[in-house]
């Protein structure tokens, strides 16, 4: 038999620890981009409860702005600081984070289609 190999956290070699208070599902595609970004799965669970909520082209997106910070006792705030311009990406069917990167340039400027802001296709 094949033994299952551990890590010291108690999961399975290759397993990704899921976040702990969301309700939503983190993909291997969202685990792994959120290591190669330093976003830990409680940060995750931080941006999705306190994040901006977008929705665009069939998901869900949580937007970390300078406005939605609040203190976390879990999080030091120089920290909080250095997520915002984060972003979550999530499926609203299956409750599933998709992905996660990192948009600081774009913070709050957000395409509008024409039935959000007309005056901006006004001729």
């Amino acid at each position: 038999s094949v033994a299952k190999l551990t890590s010291l956290h108690g999961l399975a070699v290759g397993e990704k620890e899921q976040p702990a208070n969301t309700n939503l599902l983190l993909s291997n595609h969202a685990l792994t981009r959120g290591d190669q970004r330093n976003v830990s799965p409680d940060e995750v669970d931080y941006i999705i409860a306190n994040g901006e909520e977008l929705h665009c082209a069939g998901a869900v997106q949580y937007r970390l702005l300078r406005k939605c910070l609040k203190p976390d006792p879990w999080i030091a705030w120089n920290r909080l600081e250095q997520l915002v311009g984060t972003v979550i990406v999530a499926n609203p069917d299956t409750m599933e984070v998709i992905t996660v990167y990192r948009n600081r340039r774009e913070v709050g400027h957000y395409r509008l289609r024409q039935e959000h802001a007309p005056w901006r296709y006004a001729a």
